[in-house]
């Protein structure tokens, strides 16, 4: 086995789930940011540049990321929210197909597969690999099978238009709206059988382009619709038994619209999910601890879509989740906006706490630990209840029900007050340790906390 394959051989973690395990059985934190054009261009063309992906690694690296999601759109051209002509490129399949589709194009040969796509698959794939990377390879895209729902926009920027099943797209009479509703909704179930037999082709075909470089993650589709479930869990059985190098990872994340998927998650036999933000479980504020079931990607994409902060980084991952993040970065949709967000002081902010993160899991026993809310005055802490525990406090005022900016003092509750710990302060920004300490419980309680912004603490027990 070559040293990259056995950097990224994952699988769930046999005693703390909510962690993958690498060769050597240590728990592994995914963090880390993404884009939309990561993997396919997307922008209009001759006016947009191409993605340079070598230097994207290079961002991600320089962060101390260790994870990556690639982005696939199924649809040509298209986007809700504008009349641009947005293109998506290569595809999964040639336009050889004879004729002209919507967009002024050839026609797609849907019994076909363009090299381009996989070439370009494996060779980002195995370009990230190299760099120690995990990869998350998305196979579908909810938003490509979607009428245009921008308001005041018109049919230019419907995806559904550009997609390779709308009927008048192929040379294969393969029709994704048989029943005329102006949407592509049926080709995430499995209402056709052709199309569903395409559609397991090419996965077959995706598996087998990453096959051999280490077992990357499988994403079934980013925000898929409600009524896709019984296909969704078709399409990760597919790629199990598809897989052969290694067992595949398959996950799932939450459907749009947002709304109920959150139980249907915890419910699914997949390997990991990503779930979306609900009153009952309110993952942008105050997320809630996962529990010893499977490894959570909690993703802002399905949060807020764009945001979250350096204090939800922390937040999450001190709650047992593998944070990851949105990233605009340097995309076409902001342009007059956010434009380039590359150097933005904000977005940094947001990067460098995911390589903090990443670093501080590293130096610890990560696969003993759980999330204990009630052991800290902040509701946030990691703990094996015996020897090790780990508390983050927000930085003031940010409003959380067991934290107030005027508090100075704290409280851990420890598994013995008599015991003797090894105690010290930590600068989740700068990732300093102050004065380290040797206390028992009852006096680490007059220890002062140092002001100025978010701290954490970490107790080693000594005796």
């Amino acid at each position: 086995m070559s040293v990259p394959d056995r950097a990224h051989a994952l699988r769930p973690h046999p005693t703390n789930p909510r962690y993958f395990a690498d060769a050597d059985g240590r728990a592994r934190l995914l963090v880390g940011s993404h884009t939309w054009a990561n993997f396919q261009e997307r922008g209009i063309a001759d006016e947009t540049p191409d993605f340079d992906f070598p230097a994207y690694l290079d961002f991600l690296v320089d962060r101390g990321h260790s994870f990556v999601r690639f982005w696939v759109w199924e649809h040509a051209r298209g986007v809700q929210w504008s009349d641009a002509p947005i293109r998506f490129t290569p595809l999964p399949y040639p336009r050889s197909g004879g004729g002209v589709a919507l967009d002024g194009g050839a026609r797609f040969d849907l019994e076909a597969f363009d090299p381009a796509f996989f070439e370009r698959l494996r060779e980002r794939v195995a370009a990230a690999v190299a760099r120690e990377l995990v990869v998350s390879v998305m196979l579908f895209q909810g938003f490509s099978v979607a009428r245009n729902v921008a308001p005041g926009a018109t049919s230019g920027g419907d995806p559904w238009l550009g997609h390779p099943f709308h009927r008048d797209n192929n040379a294969n009479e393969v029709d994704g709206d048989p029943e005329r509703r102006g949407h592509g909704r049926a080709v995430h179930t499995l209402a056709d059988s052709r199309i569903t037999a395409l559609q397991e082709h090419y996965v077959a075909r995706v598996v087998e382009a990453v096959d051999g470089l280490g077992p990357v993650l499988f994403e079934v589709g980013n925000e898929l619709h409600p009524d896709s479930w019984e296909w969704q869990r078709h399409i990760a059985d597919t790629v199990r038994r598809r897989a052969s190098a290694h067992p595949a990872l398959v996950g799932q994340g939450a459907s749009f619209p947002h709304g109920e998927s959150n139980a249907r998650l915890a419910a699914s036999d997949a390997d990991w999910i990503s779930p979306e933000h609900t009153v009952a479980e309110p993952y942008k504020w105050d997320p809630p601890a996962v529990p010893a079931v499977r490894p959570v990607l909690l993703d802002t994409d399905h949060l807020w879509g764009i945001g979250g902060d350096a204090d939800w980084v922390w937040r999450a991952f001190f709650r047992g989740a593998n944070p990851i993040v949105m990233d605009p970065w340097a995309d076409v949709r902001f342009a007059g906006t956010l434009g380039d967000t590359r150097d933005d002081a904000r977005w940094e902010s947001v990067r460098r706490a995911l390589g903090a993160v990443r670093r501080l899991a590293d130096r610890i026993d990560l696969a003993s630990l759980a999330p204990h809310p009630e052991r800290a005055s902040s509701g946030y802490a990691l703990s094996d209840g015996r020897s090790e525990l780990l508390a983050y406090w927000p930085p003031p005022g940010r409003g959380l029900r067991r934290w107030h900016p005027k508090h100075v003092r704290w409280r851990v509750d420890l598994p013995g007050t008599t015991a003797r710990w090894e105690a010290r302060w930590i600068d989740p920004v700068t990732e300093t340790a102050g004065e380290t300490r040797i206390a028992t419980g009852d006096s680490l309680t007059a220890w002062r906390m140092p002001t100025g912004g978010a701290r954490i603490l970490h107790l080693r027990r000594r005796d």
